[in-house]
């Protein structure tokens, strides 16, 4: 028995008075495009699971590594241990690398690791709902730019 295979997927209920604005079912979701979510998103695709979105509210990645962007704003750990153990970064410019930096490197995981496809930028997520069954059983995520359902 597989449970990927043998989990009944959300299309059958979700296509019933599904609108084209609902681009994706999916079985995960990811919220924020910082070291957590990033790398829960590496790990999904390293585990060979594609059915997943990473939805973040702003228009690129990286979190407070992207919105803190003060003058001398850097890590407070030495740079080595401020990245993926699974990507590590032997280019570090500083025992404590500055935020432009630690930035890039999260930038050039996502592309190098290739889950920049399951990204969706400028997808503030409102609430999440499980619609109990019989309704279908399914997740919906609300964001301000669609709808996206999950079994």
């Amino acid at each position: 028995m597989n449970a990927r295979t043998d989990v009944p997927r959300a299309e059958s209920c979700a296509s019933a008075g599904r609108s084209n604005d609902v681009p994706d079912v999916i079985d995960i979701a990811v919220i924020g495009t910082s070291f957590a979510g990033l790398g829960m998103a590496i790990r999904l695709k390293q585990h060979g699971i594609d059915a997943f979105l990473v939805f973040e509210k702003a228009g690129s990645i990286g979190g407070t590594r992207r919105d803190n962007h003060y003058r001398g704003c850097a890590c407070d750990v030495r740079s080595h241990l401020y990245s993926f153990s699974f990507a590590p970064n032997p280019d570090w410019s500083r025992m404590y690398s500055p935020q432009p930096e630690i930035r890039a490197d999260l930038e050039r995981c996502t592309d190098r690791l290739g889950v920049r496809p399951h990204m969706r930028f400028n997808h503030a997520l409102s609430r999440a709902a499980f619609d109990m069954p019989p309704a279908c059983g399914t997740w919906r995520w609300p964001t301000n730019a669609a709808t996206v359902r999950a079994p």
